[in-house]
């Protein structure tokens, strides 16, 4: 996910997530909320692929330049400590996690919204009886 594309996304979900004034906009919304948590938890799935992915990048960019720094470099480091500073200095790496920490942020924005959709139907049920007792002669 791009940073446009989680903007988008964050309007999205505002409006979304709004609670409309009148009982037959909330009832509608009530309706259209399995809809709404299907779209956002295949969001979830991609965003988890999209980060598994990296993580494995990651990995093998790890081990790429271990073997690097052990057996190419000019330069002979003497313990693993030495070649992890390398690692972790080496900007290609550096971009990796950087896209990591971006796509986690991205991913955790989706799950924290899915809990919110899913705690939405709680509250929808509840304004729909709080209206039901309000509303019948007792």
């Amino acid at each position: 996910m791009t940073i446009k594309e989680f903007q988008d996304l964050e309007k999205a979900v505002e409006d979304e997530l709004k609670m409309p004034d009148g009982l037959r906009e909330v009832i509608d919304k009530n309706n259209y909320l399995p809809t709404l948590i299907g779209k956002y938890q295949k969001l979830y799935a991609n965003q988890t692929y999209i980060v598994k992915k990296l993580e494995i990048d990651a990995a093998e960019k790890y081990g790429e330049l271990v073997k690097y720094y052990k057996f190419q470099d000019s330069f002979s480091w003497s313990n693993a400590k030495e070649i992890d500073s390398q690692i972790n200095a080496n900007p290609q790496y550096c971009q990796i996690l950087r896209e990591i920490n971006q796509q986690k942020y991205f991913l955790n924005f989706i799950t924290e919204t899915l809990s919110n959709m899913k705690n939405l139907a709680f509250v929808i049920k509840n304004f729909i009886d709080y209206k039901k007792i309000t509303t019948s002669n007792i």
